[in-house]
């Protein structure tokens, strides 16, 4: 019989329908309390497989809990016990494009995003096109560059606002600290530089809603599926840990 300290046993008796924070250094038993909390849930009056899911940080995680789940429960796991945050994401739009009869979502890969990056730079760089922010041909060939604007479409979802929604703020931001003797936005080459990045990504975005629709990125992946869960609703039980 496994024994738990009294800061594991609070964790425990927590009320699973309702939310709360669990704080663990490496190594404290979060990975134990979790596995014992997702047990006790199962054993909940009108709880079954479908009210109790664990969210890992990567598939590594997830594989490795599932048997430890199912070892904890003396059975095998009718349903997906462990997932990842994309992996459920994923679900979660398949699900309801299939209730719609519309088509699922492909995932959009860094791959293709880098290739359709590398056309749109291409072209902003023939002659006669426009301003490249003062960013040398080099830099924009370049793979790191790539990844920068990768990074930056990936905030922008993880925010919830689209490139052009944010580009617009800027420009809001702009316009009211030309009217102030003092502002907080960075030195204005800078901003321009964000804006002119946005706009890129706009531009990558449209290319590829136009050439693979319904492909989203990992990141947007999330977010619409946050988006569906907070107007749908979401299930009863949802628990998230990390493997330590």
């Amino acid at each position: 019989m496994t024994l738990f300290d009294p800061s594991q046993m609070r964790v425990l008796e927590l009320d699973p329908e309702r939310h709360a924070r669990i704080l663990g250094a490496p190594g404290s038993g979060k990975t134990r309390v979790l596995i014992e909390a997702f047990r006790r849930s199962l054993q909940l009056p009108g709880w079954d497989e479908q009210d109790v899911l664990v969210l890992a940080s990567n598939r590594l995680v997830a594989a490795g809990l599932r048997p430890r789940l199912e070892h904890a429960l003396g059975r095998a796991f009718g349903g997906t016990p462990v997932r990842t945050a994309a992996s459920l994401s994923f679900a979660i739009l398949s699900r309801i494009a299939a209730i719609e009869g519309e088509a699922g979502p492909r995932l959009l890969t860094g791959t293709v995003q880098d290739e359709v990056i590398a056309q749109v730079v291409a072209a902003l760089l023939e002659p006669g096109a426009a301003e490249t922010a003062g960013l040398v041909p080099e830099v924009l060939h370049s793979p790191t560059f790539r990844a920068e604007l990768r990074e930056l479409w990936r905030v922008t979802d993880d925010f919830g606002v689209t490139p052009g929604q944010l580009n617009g703020e800027l420009t809001g931001l702009l316009q009211a600290s030309r009217r102030e003797s003092h502002t907080r936005l960075p030195a204005a080459e800078t901003v321009d530089r964000w804006q002119w990045s946005l706009g890129i990504i706009e531009r990558v975005a449209a290319v590829c809603a136009a050439e693979r629709p319904k492909e989203l990125s990992s990141s947007a992946l999330l977010r619409e599926a946050a988006a569906v869960v907070a107007r749908e609703g979401s299930t009863r039980g949802v628990g998230s840990g990390s493997h330590g």
